[in-house]
């Protein structure tokens, strides 16, 4: 996952904390995401019929934090009835 800067694009960033960034070209700073894809706690939980502790016990974090990142997961889906009118 290549880094850059949310403002102006530029590539070259150095570190500003322990999980913010800070662009050499703009000046502005910005927090780094974790390299953890999104879809993977919705997958695991909804195709794979995983429990929230099983999920939580294979990333090494609390299934409570695994749902609260279902949960944001959930939100960005669109809803059935999005689906059904783009589907019309």
């Amino acid at each position: 996952m290549k880094k850059v800067c949310p403002k102006c694009g530029g590539k070259r960033l150095h570190k500003h904390g322990k999980k913010r960034r800070k662009c050499i070209d703009c000046g502005s700073t910005c927090a780094i995401q974790s390299g953890r894809p999104r879809t993977q706690f919705s997958e695991a939980y909804i195709k794979d019929r995983s429990t929230l502790r099983r999920i939580g016990e294979k990333m090494n974090i609390s299934h409570t934090t695994v749902l609260f990142h279902l949960k944001k997961e959930m939100e960005e889906m669109p809803s059935l009835l999005e689906i059904t009118k783009n589907f019309l």
